[in-house]
C-alpha cells in the first residue's frame, strides 16, 4: 500500500523548472507508474478486481518517461503543436 500512495504523489504532483524551451520535470510520472507497478500485485492478492489495471502500467510507464525526455530537450511541445494542427476535427 505504500508503493501505492507513493506512486500517486508522483503521478499527480507536477514540479517543473522552465528554462526557455527546455522543461525539467523534478517529480517525473513514470516513476510513479514504476511505484504502481510494484504495488498493485500485492494489493490484486486481496482485491482481485486490481489484475486489471497490470496490462496498463507499463505502457503507460513507458509513454510517460518519453514524455519527460522530450521535455527535457525540448521537443514536446513542437511535437504536441504539430500533431493538433495536422488533426482536422
Amino acid at each position: 500500500m505504500k508503493n501505492i500512495f507513493i506512486a500517486f504523489i508522483f503521478i499527480l504532483f507536477d514540479f517543473a523548472i522552465t528554462l526557455d524551451s527546455c522543461r525539467i520535470g523534478l517529480i517525473p510520472s513514470c516513476v510513479g507508474y514504476w511505484f504502481l507497478a510494484k504495488g498493485i500485485p500485492k494489493l490484486a492478492e486481496k482485491a482481485p478486481s486490481c489484475q486489471k489495471i497490470i496490462p496498463y502500467i507499463k505502457p503507460m510507464m513507458l509513454f510517460t518517461a518519453v514524455l519527460y525526455i522530450l521535455d527535457l530537450i525540448g521537443f514536446s511541445q513542437s511535437i504536441i503543436s504539430f500533431v493538433f494542427s495536422s488533426c482536422s476535427f
